[in-house]
Formats: C-alpha cells, sequence, structure tokens
C-alpha cells in the first residue's frame, strides 16, 4: 500500500474488501495513529469578536476628551484679604467647589474645605461668585461642571 500524507483536518477513510464480493468497501473514518484529538476553546479578543466576514475590524471612536474648566487668572481680581483677618494674623486656604455653567459663568458654589477662619472663607466666596472662567469641554462642545478652586490667604 502507497504511503499517504495524513492531514489532521481531513479525516482518514480506510477499506477492507467484502468477505463475499471481494470489492473493497469504505470503512468507517478512523483517527489518524497517536493521540486522541481534543476538543480546543478558542477565546476571542474584542477586536476579534467585532471582525466581520470579510476580516475587517470594526474600530469604534475614543470617547471625547474632557478638559476641565479653569478660571481666567488675568481677567479675575485677587480675593481681598479682609482688614480684621489681617490684624488678627489669620492664614489659611480655601478650598471651593464651583459649578461653573457652558457660558464660564459661576452658576453655584460650596465651600468644599474651610481656611478655619469665617472671614477668610466668606471673602473667598465673595471674589470667586464674580469670576469669569474657560467652560469645561468634552471634545468641541461646552459643557457645565464642577472645579475645586484653592485661594490661599498668606501675610507676607
Amino acid at each position: 500500500m502507497p504511503s499517504q500524507l495524513i492531514s489532521e483536518s481531513q479525516p482518514v477513510h480506510y477499506s477492507k474488501p467484502d468477505p463475499i464480493t471481494g470489492e473493497e468497501k469504505p470503512d468507517v473514518p478512523a483517527s489518524p495513529p497517536g493521540p486522541e484529538p481534543r476538543l480546543r476553546t478558542i477565546l476571542k479578543t474584542d477586536e476579534q469578536k467585532k471582525a466581520g466576514s470579510d476580516g475587517t475590524v470594526e474600530q469604534t471612536p475614543a470617547p471625547p476628551l474632557i478638559r476641565e474648566a479653569k478660571p481666567r487668572y488675568r481677567d479675575n481680581p485677587p480675593p481681598h484679604y479682609p482688614i480684621l483677618a489681617r490684624k488678627r494674623n489669620y492664614q489659611g486656604t480655601v478650598i471651593l467647589e464651583v459649578f461653573i455653567d457652558k457660558n464660564g459663568r459661576v452658576a453655584d458654589m460650596k465651600i468644599f474645605s474651610s481656611s478655619g477662619y469665617t472671614t477668610l472663607d466668606k471673602a473667598a466666596r465673595t471674589t470667586v461668585e464674580d469670576w469669569l472662567f474657560e467652560p469645561g469641554m468634552e471634545g468641541e462642545n461646552k459643557i457645565e461642571m464642577w472645579v475645586k478652586i484653592p485661594i490661599r490667604f498668606q501675610l507676607k
């Protein structure tokens, strides 16, 4: 019998002669010699799952970048240091949480972290409520957002 190249992807059929007629007839497919084939689990990556039948990969666009609103420091006045706070040597940092609208104006504000002195906290709020901001951006669109603004009171 001539040697045959056995491929794993195609079943091999062996023939045996019929005992009565002598004709060769196909037998049940036999596995090639060696270990029995095992089932393989193929895990696909997200890119492979999205691949079409033509092999092209559908790419999802990246989410638009978000740019945080920021104060226009050159256009905004510095906070006024209260006279009573100066006399008493009050110093500290107030962190304000400020909601900026799409036009760059303060729409809402609250104290995130106090300086420890009511007069300094009030001076910070009074100053920042009239500030102008560069509005937040999502891609090319202006958006409303909360930002934290530190106001430092320090005597020199």
